[in-house]
């Protein structure tokens, strides 16, 4: 039976999470066929098999599983005999490190970069409610104004004052100010540079799902705006390019051109 990828959709071709992101890349990585279904904002109720609200969502014939982090590891013990997306339990123990710092760190830095980029990719009729739940989720009481509302833990308000200054007003003003805080996302990536430096991918010799977490930001933001997030002679420039011309140059051909 067809894999079925449940993944969050903007206008046209375009997806807006770098959550679903990471699921994209770990199933081309085990090498498996799949159908990947967009679900806008409005259509959540398409999910309602999942028994939540929240993408993405792998359907592996009765097989059910929402979450990333769930989905990798999933994949790994489902098909054991395709590539490793770990390398074994010490390395699923240390990739879980990076995914959980992409998602409390690189994600919420990247975020405030593009938030109003990522505005003009969502569908119009859906562009009013993207404004009033992104600008409630980051204004500085970091409250959302919607009661009742599922938010996904990995995607909610990061502590006080934020990565690279304070939180809040409109999509316009949080993204305003990126020119000079583009500085402080790149310098928030010292780790990750100081690894593929010394090796092509962070995995090792080939990539694993520790390059798919933190590639996962990297893509979606190229999806939604060219703006420039590296120098050209940064190594982590050289490793998203590596990570780019995986699956025949999948990277290069979503988004944007950077």
């Amino acid at each position: 039976m067809t894999i079925a990828l449940y993944e969050l959709a903007g206008r046209g071709d375009t997806k807006l999470s770098p959550h679903c992101w990471k699921s994209v890349f770990a199933i081309f990585h085990k090498e498996l066929v799949f159908e990947r279904v967009g679900i806008k904002f409005f259509e959540k109720d398409r999910l309602a098999f999942s028994g939540q609200s929240l993408l993405p969502v792998l359907r592996d014939g009765g097989t059910v599983v929402s979450d990333s982090w769930a989905i990798a590891t999933y994949l790994e013990r489902t098909y054991p005999d395709r590539p490793t997306l770990f390398g074994g339990d010490i390395g699923e123990g240390e990739t879980r490190f990076i995914n959980d710092w992409t998602n409390k760190i690189q994600i919420f830095a990247f975020r405030r970069l593009f938030i109003r980029d990522a505005y003009d990719h969502v569908d119009p009729a859906e562009q009013a409610h993207y404004r009033l739940t992104r600008e409630a989720r980051f204004s500085e009481s970091q409250e959302l104004v919607i009661s009742g509302q599922a938010v996904n833990e990995n995607d909610v308000a990061p502590p006080e004052s934020g990565y690279g200054g304070a939180y809040g007003g409109t999509l316009e003003a949080i993204q305003s100010d990126r020119e000079t805080r583009i500085n402080n996302v790149r310098n928030l990536m010292e780790p990750i540079r100081m690894v593929v430096s010394d090796q092509p991918f962070l995995a090792g010799d080939r990539p694993g799902y520790a390059d798919y977490s933190v590639l996962g930001p990297f893509i979606w933001a190229k999806s939604v705006s060219s703006f420039r997030l590296l120098e050209t002679d940064d190594p982590i420039h050289a490793w998203r390019d590596r990570m780019f011309r995986l699956f025949h140059g999948f990277g290069h051909n979503t988004g944007y051109p950077v």
